[in-house]
């Protein structure tokens, strides 16, 4: 019996993510995504902000900036004007991460589209934007968490 699309597009995302993972070092492997949207936006985000980038709960990413704060990867500090939000930014050690994950994305993005000629990685590429587009309305949202 032939699987559904959807069920497709989720185990190969999740091979995808496992494949960056295991090539990033323990501490960062299934949370690079924070460090990406961070490095990729050259400014301080809110946490909130964040985790709505990289579809995260409220809960998960407190831990997660947390543990990279602890780690010095990111810098965390109060919003004068909101002292409810905290912004985040990029530390230099938090900076000199994006070379290794880079380079784990670029691996496995090669090896999804290794048996692919030039035309077919272009043919894919358009029908997956053409699905974005189709789904546009439907925006993604960041799981809810047990505590909503």
């Amino acid at each position: 019996m032939e699987q559904p699309f959807g069920k497709r597009l989720l185990i190969v995302t999740k091979k995808i993510r496992k494949g960056i993972s295991e090539k990033l070092p323990k501490e960062i492997e299934t949370d690079f995504p924070v460090l990406v949207t961070l490095f990729k936006t050259e400014q301080p985000l809110k946490q909130n902000e964040i985790a709505s980038n990289c579809y995260y709960d409220t809960p998960t990413i407190v831990k997660v900036i947390d543990k990279f704060e602890k780690l010095g990867f990111v810098e965390r500090k109060k919003i004068p004007e909101d002292r409810r939000a905290n912004i985040v930014s990029l530390t230099e050690k938090g900076k000199k991460l994006f070379p290794l994950i880079l380079q784990a994305v670029t691996e496995i993005h090669e090896k999804v589209f290794q048996n692919f000629s030039p035309e077919e990685k272009i043919t894919f590429l358009q029908s997956f934007e053409k699905i974005e587009e189709n789904l546009k309305d439907l925006q993604a949202q960041p799981p809810k968490s047990k505590e909503n």
